[in-house]
């Protein structure tokens, strides 16, 4: 009898302790029920979206879109009605920078000039247009979330800019976990506002112009993200941009063959501060030390390029370095049809060969057609 009333009260227990974990379990589902509703509604509102485009920065000089003029008898910046250009006078730019998880893109005067390539990678994309005719001079991406180098590379590249030039920030997927403080506090010199405010996984677009010791900030707009496991919203940065009469730096080369050359590329080109400088450019000769014995080596050199550039620019530095080696038999051969790593080759006067590239970003297979002495083959 008493083990029977010792079962009875064993089951007791064991059924009180069932009830208490199955309320226990519909509580938690109740609360989490109303966590997750909660969290929606919140995630359903627009995200804050930061824009700028009249704010004041001390000792620097903000204008709205298309109406500014700097007057060339004053030192600040005229209104219409005291010297200000009318559109109809004037040449403008009407300027749109698209930055999202997928795409950034740059539209100029309703016409896409950047948009989805193997070129414009995660990170942070430059843009930079002559602040005269309004062409683009470079098209540059920073791998700002991996690499803390390309962090350095993109503070390296716009410290070498001309006054004057145009820039244009967007970008691409993600840009901030590598990106520097100093490379922040450089572009905040620029009159960034919120680039500081850059967290992971935002959206941020910014368009900037410095005249002489102004900048002149055209718009930025940041998007933040709405947690740690999504993406800000894309943004969407449109303004007019009025252009200059002339140049505002131009350099005083002395005339040469290789100044020739040189002008040509800086006109068309930007972020070559070591070639463009106009104090002291770099030197232009591909010219090696021979062998102590005043000869070279016959072997033919292939340099296997793409639409990186500034690569290429520094691998022929490293390589004229190189004694003995005969510039003759230097051919630069380029995997696709891109005008501005030809023109790098062509600064040093090297053979350059274009050739159709095999493939997309890390598929891409570089094909190089020689003929030799034993007949033509594939390297």
């Amino acid at each position: 009898m008493a083990r029977k009333k010792k079962g009875t009260s064993t089951s007791r227990i064991c059924a009180v302790v069932i009830i208490l974990v199955l309320a226990g379990t519909l509580l938690m589902n109740i609360l989490f029920i109303l966590s997750a509703t909660s969290r929606g509604t919140y995630q359903e509102k627009e995200p804050k979206e930061y824009d700028d485009w009249f704010h004041n920065i001390p000792q620097m000089s903000i204008a709205p879109a298309a109406q500014y003029w700097k007057n060339e008898k004053e030192s600040s910046l005229s209104r219409e009605g005291n010297g200000l250009l009318s559109v109809s006078q004037s040449k403008y730019l009407d300027l749109e920078v698209f930055s999202s998880k997928e795409n950034v893109s740059i539209t100029i005067n309703g016409k896409k000039r950047v948009d989805i390539s193997e070129m414009l990678l995660r990170g942070m994309n430059v843009v930079v247009l002559n602040e005269v005719t309004g062409a683009v001079m470079s098209s540059r991406w920073f791998d700002t979330y991996e690499s803390q180098e390309d962090s350095g590379y993109l503070k390296e590249f716009l410290t070498s800019l001309k006054n004057g030039r145009i820039i244009c920030f967007a970008v691409k997927d993600e840009a901030s976990f590598s990106l520097s403080k100093n490379t922040r506090m450089y572009i905040k010199s620029l009159g960034s506002v919120y680039i500081n405010q850059l967290k992971w996984r935002g959206m941020w677009a910014f368009i900037v112009q410095r005249l002489g010791n102004r900048n002149i900030v055209y718009g930025e707009s940041l998007q933040d993200a709405p947690d740690h496991n999504q993406w800000g919203r894309p943004v969407k940065l449109h303004t007019t941009v009025k252009l200059v009469a002339e140049n505002i730096v131009n350099c005083e080369w002395e005339d040469s063959n290789a100044t020739k050359r040189r002008r040509e590329f800086c006109e068309k080109y930007e972020g070559y501060n070591y070639v463009c400088n106009c104090d002291n450019p770099l030197s232009l000769d591909f010219d090696p030390v021979p062998f102590r014995d005043n000869s070279r080596l016959r072997l033919p050199v292939a340099v296997m390029a793409g639409n990186r550039p500034s690569y290429l620019l520094r691998m022929l530095l490293s390589l004229r370095n190189v004694e003995g080696l005969d510039p003759s038999l230097v051919t630069v051969f380029i995997d696709g049809f891109y005008d501005e790593p030809a023109s790098v080759a062509k600064l040093f006067q090297l053979q350059v060969e274009h050739h159709a590239g095999s493939g997309r970003l890390n598929s891409r297979i570089c094909q190089v057609k020689w003929v030799g002495g034993c007949g033509e083959g594939r390297l």
